[in-house]
């Protein structure tokens, strides 16, 4: 593959509940790039919801179809991704090899307000606990798999500002 720099992508990494898809789509769009959400690319290709495919098949086959459509949305070119919450666990080396990552970090408190009104997969039973659980084990890999954290606590508008510097602090500063 061709490396990050050459290739322009950008890609969004944290939480889920840290606003990745939301942030991604307005960063995209102020830097006039394509905007894809690696989750939804997965539903729309398997023909399931994300439940579904892990009610059924089980995180394993999951992950498997998360890389499979990381590695079609790498191969773009400046483009911004935002991927799943746990597209880190697996794929960190791939992310890194080919965008810029930016760990969107956001509170605990506020990812658990996010998750809970959610019904996601690895949370359904017993979400405040599990979300903390998920928080302690991938902080870290969030934290190693990226190439700078911007925290999203605050505005929409403050994390779109700060995302979209440092691309082009990282890129050059040669807007579309």
């Amino acid at each position: 593959m061709i490396p990050a720099k050459k290739r322009g992508n950008l890609v969004l990494t944290g939480m889920p509940g840290s606003g990745k898809s939301t942030v991604s789509r307005r960063v995209a769009k102020a830097l006039n790039r394509e905007w894809y959400d690696a989750d939804a690319m997965i539903e729309r290709e398997a023909g399931l919801a994300i439940n579904e495919i892990f009610e059924r098949f089980g995180e394993e086959h999951f992950r498997a179809l998360e890389t499979k459509c990381l590695i079609k949305l790498l191969r773009r070119e400046n483009t911004v991704i935002a991927t799943g919450g746990g597209a880190i666990l697996n794929n960190a080396g791939l992310l890194k090899k080919n965008a810029l990552v930016v760990y969107l970090e956001r509170d605990l408190e506020g990812i658990i307000s996010t998750m809970k009104a959610e019904k996601r997969p690895l949370v359904k039973d017993d979400p405040e606990r599990r979300i903390r659980e998920l928080y302690e084990k991938r902080k870290s890999l969030y934290e190693n798999g990226c190439d700078m954290i911007i925290t999203n606590n605050g505005s929409l508008n403050d994390a779109v500002t700060k995302i979209t510097e440092a691309y082009y602090a990282y890129f050059g500063n040669q807007r579309p």
